[in-house]
C-alpha cells in the first residue's frame, strides 16, 4: 500500500480499469480478516457457559461475519480505492507544482529554462552590465518551420518597458542585401539580447547565421570596416528561448485582445520577448490556462484539473511573494498586473477591486491638482 501511495502507478492502474482491462479488487488477506473477526468477536461474545449463551454466540458469530464480509469490507475497500486516489493524485499535483518552479542540472548562467530547469522562479534574462531589476530591450526572431519556400524570418522588437516598437520580415539571411536590413535593424533598435526562436531544427540554423551576420567581415584585409559598431554588436547575447509559453500565447484570447491584427508567428515572437524579459509574468498572465502546459508528461492528463491548477498556482504564490508587486506600476501596467492576484490575501476579485480603488484615488488627486493649480 505504500508503495502504491508514493509512485504514480495507481493512477494507470485507474486509467487501465476505466477502459475495461483490467479489475481492480482491494481485500484483507485471510489471515488479517481472521484476526479482524476474532477480536470483534472477543468483544461482542459472552464469557458464561449455557445453551441459550452458546446459541445467542453463534449467532453473534455469523453477524460478525457478515458484517465483515458484506459491508466492512467492501466499503474498506471503496474507502481505500479514493484514499490511494487523492494521495496520489496529490503527490503527482505537487510535483507539477515543484517541476513550475524548481532549479535543475540544465541551469547555467545567462542560459534559459529547459524542461529540467526552473520555470518561473528566475529573474529575468540578465546582460553582463546589467543591474539587478533592470530589463533587457529584446529583439525576437523566428524562422517558423523553416522552410525556405513559404517561411520568412520575422523580426520583433521589444524596449525595456516591453512595448513592441517595430516588426518587419526578411525573406533570409544567406543573401548579403537582406544581411544588411537585418543589421541595420539591429544598429537602429539597439536591443541587449536576440531571442531566437522556431518550430523546427532549422532554428539552430538561424542561430548561426545571425551571428555571421552580425559578425561579419567586410574589409579586403578581413577585419570589419567599422571596429566601434563591431564591438557594439559583439556585446549582444544570442539566445534560445523556451518557447511553450510562447506557443501557448500565439493563439491564445490574450493576445487578440492586444495583438488582433498580427499574424501568428509576430505574436509567437512576441511571446518569445516577454518570457525573456519576465519569465513570472508570462506564467502569471496564463492565468487557469496554465494547466495546459505539461510538467508530468506521463501522468499530468490523469489528475482532475483543478487539483492540478491549486498546485501550480501555489507554485506562482510562493514566487510572487518571494519578489513582490510594484502596486503602482500594477495599477498603471495591465500586462503587469497579472501578477496582483499571486499576492498573498488577495486573488483575482480583490486584485482587481484593489487597482480600481487605487486607479480611481489616483484620478481623483489628479483632477484635484489640476483644478488646485488653475
Amino acid at each position: 500500500m505504500e508503495d502504491l501511495r508514493s509512485a504514480h502507478q495507481f493512477l494507470n492502474i485507474l486509467a487501465a480499469e476505466a477502459n475495461h482491462f483490467v479489475t481492480i479488487t482491494i481485500t484483507l488477506s485471510d489471515d488479517e480478516k481472521n484476526d479482524f473477526e476474532t477480536d470483534l468477536s472477543s468483544a461482542f461474545v459472552s464469557d458464561s457457559f449455557s445453551d441459550t449463551v452458546n446459541a445467542w454466540n453463534a449467532e453473534r458469530r455469523r453477524v460478525i461475519t457478515e458484517t465483515i464480509d458484506q459491508h466492512l469490507i467492501p466499503h474498506g475497500a471503496k474507502w481505500t480505492r479514493e484514499w490511494l486516489r487523492e494521495e496520489v493524485e496529490d503527490l503527482v499535483s505537487r510535483r507539477c507544482g515543484e517541476s513550475l518552479r524548481e532549479v535543475g542540472p540544465a541551469h547555467v548562467a545567462r542560459q534559459l529554462p529547459t524542461k529540467n530547469s526552473q520555470r518561473v522562479d528566475v529573474a529575468p534574462f540578465k546582460v553582463d552590465d546589467f543591474q539587478p531589476g533592470e530589463t533587457p530591450a529584446v529583439l525576437a526572431v523566428s524562422w517558423g518551420k523553416g522552410d525556405p519556400q513559404k517561411d520568412h524570418i520575422t523580426l520583433i522588437f521589444l524596449d525595456e518597458a516591453g512595448r513592441l516598437r517595430e516588426h518587419t520580415r526578411i525573406d533570409n539571411l544567406n543573401d548579403l542585401e537582406f544581411q544588411d536590413e537585418f543589421r541595420d535593424f539591429v544598429r537602429r533598435r539597439k536591443p541587449d539580447v536576440i531571442a531566437v526562436g522556431g518550430f523546427s531544427v532549422a532554428t539552430t540554423r538561424l542561430s548561426s547565421q545571425i551571428k555571421e551576420a552580425l559578425h561579419v567581415t567586410r574589409g579586403e584585409d578581413g577585419t570589419f570596416v567599422n571596429p566601434t559598431e563591431a564591438q557594439e554588436f559583439s556585446r549582444i547575447a544570442i539566445t534560445y528561448v523556451f518557447d511553450e509559453i510562447a506557443r501557448k500565447y500565439q493563439h491564445s484570447k490574450r493576445v487578440g485582445d492586444e495583438f488582433a491584427a498580427f499574424s501568428p508567428i509576430i505574436k509567437y515572437c512576441i511571446g518569445l520577448a516577454r518570457y525573456l524579459q519576465n519569465p513570472l509574468n508570462e506564467y502569471a498572465a496564463l492565468n487557469s490556462n496554465i494547466t495546459a502546459i505539461t510538467f508530468e508528461e506521463e501522468y499530468q492528463h490523469l489528475i482532475p484539473t483543478e487539483k492540478l491548477l491549486t498546485a501550480l498556482e501555489r507554485g506562482l504564490v510562493d514566487c510572487v511573494n518571494r519578489i513582490g508587486v510594484d502596486i503602482n506600476r500594477a495599477v498603471t501596467d495591465p500586462y503587469y498586473q497579472h501578477l496582483l492576484p499571486y499576492v498573498c490575501g488577495l486573488g483575482p476579485r480583490k486584485a482587481q477591486a484593489l487597482v480600481k480603488k487605487i486607479g480611481s484615488l489616483v484620478n481623483s488627486s489628479a483632477m484635484l491638482c489640476s483644478y488646485t493649480t488653475c
